[in-house]
């Protein structure tokens, strides 16, 4: 006679199985915000650098040149959507095809504006004057984002900086009050 009481089949009930379902769905929720919180900080980080490499290419232009590049009269200039202007002399486009800085293929869009890690457009302010105070009106800029394919507005605060050169990205803050990640060395 066959006794099924002592024979246990080597395999889990499914009492087991959700209670290690829902272990792991309770750490997940636990580390999922983390993992995004450092990448976005990476993402900050690396904008910061960018906008360094940025301003420091733009002053050494003007130190070999004796302007600043798409420097037009002595009005200070606001780049956003049209940074392309400002870039284009700075990756060799000039007349001594020399180079100021190195950009990756894939921080530009198809209009060779640069963009940030989150694929918005360097907002760049230039002193052309000389009085180190810049400011920038209350203004909304819509820009499509070619890597999400989705049009989005920035709104840009009215703000005073005391910078001769500045860069700065949105990060990705739709209607930000102000421009992230300053830069001005």
């Amino acid at each position: 006679m066959y006794n099924y009481c002592q024979k246990r089949r080597a395999a889990f009930t499914l009492i087991e199985m959700m209670v290690v379902m829902i272990i792991l769905v309770i750490l997940m929720t636990i580390l999922f915000p983390v993992v995004f919180r450092s990448r976005a900080r990476a993402q900050r980080r690396q904008a910061q650098a960018e906008a360094n490499a940025l301003v420091l290419a733009i002053k050494s232009y003007q130190n070999i040149f004796g302007e600043y590049p798409a420097q037009r009269g002595t009005n200070d200039m606001f780049y956003f959507t049209n940074n392309f202007k400002v870039v284009r002399p700075l990756m060799g486009h000039n007349s001594r095809q020399r180079s100021f800085i190195n950009i990756q293929t894939n921080s530009l869009c198809a209009n060779t504006n640069y963009l940030d890690p989150a694929g918005v457009p360097y907002v760049i302010f230039i002193d052309q004057d000389g009085s180190s105070r810049m400011t920038a009106l209350t203004n909304t800029y819509t820009w499509l984002n070619p890597r999400t394919s989705v049009e989005q507005d920035y709104k840009l605060k009215s703000l005073e900086i005391r910078v001769s050169v500045g860069a700065g990205a949105f990060m990705n803050k739709t209607n930000a009050l102000e421009v992230n990640s300053w830069s001005d060395l």
